[in-house]
């Protein structure tokens, strides 16, 4: 088939070529005695398909050097599924040479709209990339490269924070205040989570979490006096990084009054008034020694100022630290009371004392005596001693106490 010397293209006519039969063609040309003859191109027309150039909007995460990309998956053809090949092609800057690497589509039981495809690029850093495919058939060709994707540089490593923790105060809050190192300019945007999650209450709500912006590096959160679990992670267009985390122990010093502390053998009852309206609260019954265990989340409504009463069993002998917690509006917590609990026979010496006598004790019994300091809010080691019989005397109790009857 001749053409004119200046055409660059020919149409061929469709209806009177195979299109499921091999077809090969080239070109020849020639000036006087001389000619020229292009390198033979065979296709099967039917499936020589070049695509379109992957879209713009691709979901991508990145981690390990690993890039996962989400793809359309592409179209059937005559009611089959059609498989693609896919390449990657990435390099650190517009100075850079370019470096080629074939992806791999994973296998999917469940068939959805997108393909998950993974493309190993061998490093971390920020790079900029671009993506083409073509069908698996021989003589499909491949698409345009798509336009460049932007990949920030992976998190891979836990913020570095700071933190100082307030006193509780009668308010029954505390006042934590959250310091981190912002994130290199090769991570791009980043967005910071801190995860809030309170331990001391069995009550199971979802862990409180507040987004920020790269720009911000210092959170300041108010916070009861329970037991807290604090997280703070930095995720990016990559994906997310390693979690900072951080235990907030339950405040052991403040006195938060209760309006009365009563014991009945085995139960102990407090009252206590609220310091917000609210639903969920729970009852803390921690002994000073032993595994801490959540309390029993309380559904029972509540209104401010209003007085309420709850009763919870405690073993004999024990010293315990006692406190109400309760969910406020906006889901924040408040320590409405909190104390020191002994549930024995409690009895009072002045401060400057050094030596205290125990009446009432019965001839020939042993008994175990506590001293405890109320700023240090510890017990100390009990001091075991036997009384005499009658008329023998008063009995020494070690560390300076004196027994006899009254």
């Amino acid at each position: 088939m001749a053409v004119g010397a200046r055409t660059t293209h020919y149409t061929l006519p469709f209806r009177k070529l195979y299109l499921l039969k091999n077809f090969t063609a080239w070109v020849e040309s020639g000036s006087g005695d001389r000619a020229w003859r292009t390198r033979n191109i065979t296709l099967q027309l039917e499936n020589a398909i070049k695509l379109d150039p992957p879209h713009n909007k691709i979901s991508f995460s990145k981690a390990n050097g690993t890039l996962r990309l989400q793809l359309p998956r592409a179209e059937e053809r005559a009611g089959k599924a059609v498989v693609l090949r896919r390449e990657v092609r990435h390099r650190q800057g517009k100075d850079t040479t370019w470096t080629l690497v074939e992806c791999k589509t994973q296998e999917d039981e469940e068939e959805s709209e997108d393909e998950a495809v993974t493309c190993d690029l061998g490093q971390t850093a920020a790079l900029e990339l671009q993506i083409r495919h073509k069908m698996l058939h021989w003589s499909s060709t491949w698409s345009d490269w798509s336009q460049i994707i932007l990949v920030p540089a992976e998190i891979t490593e836990r913020p570095r924070v700071s933190y100082t923790l307030g006193r509780l105060g009668q308010s029954g809050r505390r006042n934590l205040t959250l310091q981190w190192q912002k994130a290199s300019e090769e991570q791009g945007n980043v967005t910071y989570t801190v995860a809030v999650r309170m331990l001391t209450c069995g009550c199971r709500e979802p862990m409180a979490e507040i987004s920020l912006q790269k720009d911000v590096a210092e959170l300041n959160l108010a916070l009861s006096g329970a037991e807290h679990s604090i997280s703070l992670s930095a995720a990016n267009a990559a994906g997310c990084g390693p979690a900072w985390t951080c235990h907030i122990p339950p405040d052991s010093d403040t006195e938060i009054s209760f309006l009365a502390v009563s014991t009945a053998g085995a139960n102990t009852t407090v009252q206590w008034a609220a310091k917000a309206n609210g639903t969920f609260y729970c009852l803390e019954k921690q002994p000073l020694e032993g595994a801490r265990r959540p309390a029993a989340c309380i559904q029972k409504p509540f209104v401010e100022t209003g007085t309420y009463t709850e009763t919870g069993v405690l073993e004999p002998r024990r010293w315990y630290r006692i406190a109400i917690h309760g969910q406020g509006p906006g889901r924040s917590w408040a320590t409405f009371a909190a104390t020191y609990h002994f549930t024995g026979t409690d009895q009072e010496a002045n401060a400057s004392a050094t030596r205290f006598t125990l009446r009432g004790l019965q001839p020939g019994t042993v008994y175990r005596a506590e001293i405890q300091a109320s700023t240090a809010r510890t017990s100390r080691p009990q001091h075991p001693s036997r009384t005499k019989e009658l008329g023998n005397g008063p009995g020494a109790f070690p560390g300076g106490l004196v027994s006899g009857r009254g």
